[in-house]
């Protein structure tokens, strides 16, 4: 019996089949590492029902986070799976239709890594004008937790929004200490659109009217800087130069990053030792810009990413909302994909997701 001779066209489309799933496969059986790795996080937009109950969370806050430990291949110890962005977490949980807290006092060991992405609060979380204690703000005892695994060598990661309203002053000292910088209470975003009233808050008219006495009739793309109820208005062209803010490591190289324009909500920070600083945030300042800063006492260079190393203790503060990633839920892990990824982004205004895959994942 004479054999059928195999086509091109089958070898082909085998090939590129195989092309195709080997760097899933090769993801899969790659050999995972084990981490403890701590998340807390306070901060999800919900979606209600017509009754008023929190039926769903949004994790996009914590998403890119958990999406990196994935495609790094990080697991659990307590499951030996990788760690879910919906379980494997501190913080805010649905509970009969209203946020519950599940608080950061208890670990049955040290972890390796503490993670804090956000404790502001959902801003939805009161019921009949009570809301359950612990669901805004970091706590005492959460803080009094975190300075203990910092001392026994735990790498601690923070992120803005931890240490402003709702939470207390002397819960934002000991932050203060443990990552070796004094918190202003300034805070910014570029905004393309001044006069969107979808994406300027409400809180940022209502203050700003408050301040100059007129109604807030700004148009045009700008960068808002608010912070002890205080607004600060710079026009771009105007006051500013290029994009928006800019965000540069010190030492490129080290991080396989660039530069890089940054449209989420940024931080402004004071680090003890400017030596510590890994990333700064640029604002080009123009003349205009600069003498508005000035009335405030603000300057046009922020530190955005710093250091504080002593013996065994280690943390990191970013400046801003890193891993805030709100593009599909589900992004698929494969050998190989966050170059793959990095590589067809692209950089357009307002849009975070250039930063995540050009900055945030390389440097982490």
């Amino acid at each position: 019996m004479k054999r059928r001779p195999i086509k091109i066209k089958s070898l082909i489309f085998a090939l590129v089949l195989l092309m195709l799933v080997t760097p899933f496969i090769l993801w899969k059986v790659r050999p995972g590492k084990s981490l403890q790795i701590v998340v807390l996080n306070k901060t999800f937009p919900v979606v209600s029902s017509a009754m008023g109950k929190i039926t769903k969370l949004d994790y996009s806050k914590q998403r890119g986070l958990f999406w990196l430990m994935d495609s790094l291949g990080i697991k659990n110890p307590s499951t030996k799976k990788v760690y879910d962005d919906t379980r494997d977490y501190y913080g805010n949980f649905i509970s009969s239709g209203k946020l519950e807290e599940k608080p950061l006092n208890k670990l049955a060991k040290v972890p390796d890594v503490i993670y804090l992405s956000d404790t502001y609060g959902t801003g939805n979380s009161k019921i009949n004008g009570i809301e359950s204690k612990g669901v805004s703000g970091l706590t005492e005892d959460e803080v009094g937790l975190i300075a203990t695994c910092y001392a026994k060598g735990t790498t601690v990661l923070g992120e803005y929004n931890i240490a402003q309203d709702p939470t207390k002053v002397s819960v934002a000292s000991e932050l203060s200490d443990i990552f070796g910088v004094k918190f202003t209470g300034w805070a910014g975003k570029f905004f393309s659109d001044l006069s969107s009233k979808e994406d300027v808050p409400n809180w940022i008219r209502t203050i700003y009217e408050q301040q100059y006495g007129r109604a807030w009739n700004m148009t045009g793309a700008g960068i808002v800087i608010a912070g002890n109820n205080r607004i600060i208005i710079l026009k771009r062209g105007k006051d500013f130069n290029g994009n928006s803010i800019n965000l540069s490591t010190v030492k490129a190289n080290d991080f396989n990053t660039k530069a890089i324009d940054y449209y989420n909500w940024f931080e402004i920070i004071k680090p003890k030792d400017d030596k510590a600083v890994i990333a700064w945030y640029d604002l080009n300042l123009t003349t205009s810009g600069t003498n508005q800063m000035k009335l405030f006492g603000l300057g046009d260079k922020f530190a955005a990413i710093t250091a504080n190393k002593s013996g065994i203790k280690k943390s990191y503060y970013f400046a801003g909302d890193f891993c805030d990633y709100r593009e599909p839920a589900k992004v698929y892990s494969f050998l190989g994909a966050a170059n793959l990824y990095k590589m067809f982004s692209i950089s357009s205004e307002g849009d975070n997701s250039y930063f995540y895959w050009n900055f945030y994942v390389p440097f982490m």
